[in-house]
């Protein structure tokens, strides 16, 4: 595990934020960043009281693939009636 002592970067929060609001950013380094392939613009991220955890967002396809690439057996339920509308997507391999 890598560790890095960072600085939150306060600024004025614009638009119809109500008076006095801020919002916080932190920079993360470029080698963190291109080994989680955040290069997308939208991510996760939990918090748990303690610590922030952040994590690429992935698209429906994106899940299944990385699932299937796993080995995983997926079942996916669309619509309401569960028992017509069910699709396998099973691992290759």
């Amino acid at each position: 595990m890598e560790k890095r002592i960072s600085k939150i970067i306060v600024g004025s929060a614009g638009g119809t934020t109500g008076k006095g609001a801020k919002t916080y950013k932190v920079s993360l380094p470029t080698k963190w960043v291109s080994e989680m392939n955040l290069f997308n613009t939208q991510i996760e991220m939990y918090y748990d009281g303690e610590k922030i955890i952040i994590t690429p967002h992935l698209s429906l396809r994106g899940f299944l693939d990385n699932k299937k690439a796993l080995g995983h057996n997926l079942m996916l339920t669309v619509g309401k009636r569960k028992s017509r509308t069910r699709q396998a997507f099973r691992s290759r391999g």
